[in-house]
């Protein structure tokens, strides 16, 4: 009797509870399932490709950085970089060199005239070639913080670049001026003559200063009997369209603002090469250095010594 009645008392709380009891238990498992799931962190895949982890507007935003550089690397080609632009807010015309080469001028000892005319030099006188010595003396004094004379340029470019005066003919090539400008940090591009004059303006207006033949068989309205010479252009001003000209050749021109036109007019027909623009300066790249005006000549009054 007490057996069977403790297994029918059993059997009744079996039914009684164990449905309840199994309920519990099944929550009780799946929260700890559910509770796992949630704590589990997700599997990162990272690509071997780096560019696969910039988000799609970071790697746009890259390559317009890149397309940005090489805008202003061209830019700077074409003499419309920054450094131009720095460069040339610097100066003004007191700071700028025009040093003249005739006779004419040291005969009188007007400012920036020479004896340095009358040296004879592969059977010339350098007074009779020298302008684009000149020119070069002009951009090395004016853009370093050092100078030299057209003589001290003539000895230094047969130096450094190819140039070899003889024969009674002295005058300096396109290829030997960029060359020897090279070796000072000066950097430039040989140009021919733009299709337009506005193609020329932007040019001249984005470098710092340019070298121009020019010739009065293109046109006599500035120069007259002008077969071939090298003048320097600085300054540009967009207002009255004008340049300070550094004119080695005539007195009454140099250190003049005239008509940016009457240079383009008037460029060089017959040579592949027009005009030489400089585009920037750096100091690190000056091999010379050299320092110092000895020749005999007439400093002007605002001259730097």
């Amino acid at each position: 009797m007490y057996v069977e009645k403790k297994k029918s008392g059993f059997l009744m709380w079996i039914r009684e509870y164990g449905l309840v009891v199994v309920y519990i238990a099944a929550i009780v498992v799946l929260g700890g399932f559910l509770t796992s799931s949630a704590m589990k962190e997700p599997e990162i895949r990272v690509s071997e490709d780096e560019s696969d982890r910039i988000p799609k507007k970071k790697a746009k935003e890259k390559n317009t950085s890149k397309d940005t550089e090489k805008k202003d690397k061209e830019k700077k080609a074409e003499g419309e970089g920054n450094s131009s632009d720095i460069v040339s807010a610097e100066l003004n015309e007191n700071q700028i060199y025009s040093y003249l080469q005739g006779s004419g001028g040291w005969d009188v000892r007007a400012d920036w005239s020479g004896s340095w005319y009358y040296e004879i030099l592969g059977g010339e006188a350098l007074g009779f070639f020298g302008c684009g010595l000149c020119d070069l003396a002009n951009i090395y004094s004016t853009l370093t913080p050092y100078d030299c004379s057209p003589l001290d340029m003539y000895y230094y470019a047969i130096e450094v670049s190819g140039y070899s005066p003889g024969g009674g003919y002295g005058a300096i090539d396109w290829p030997f001026m960029q060359e020897t400008l090279e070796t000072v940090g000066v950097s430039s591009r040989l140009c021919k003559k733009d299709e337009t004059y506005e193609q020329f303006r932007k040019r001249i207006a984005g470098g710092i200063t340019a070298v121009a033949l020019v010739c009065s068989d293109s046109d006599d309205t500035y120069w007259q009997n002008v077969d071939g010479h090298y003048v320097n252009l600085w300054l540009y001003d967009s207002g009255t369209d004008t340049v300070f000209l550094a004119d080695s050749g005539n007195m009454a021109h140099n250190r003049q603002r005239i008509p940016l036109r009457y240079v383009y007019d008037a460029l060089y027909p017959y040579s592949d090469i027009q005009y030489l623009l400089v585009t920037s300066v750096d100091e690190t790249g000056n091999q010379w250095k050299h320092d110092g005006v000895d020749d005999d000549w007439a400093p002007p009054s605002y001259y730097r010594s």
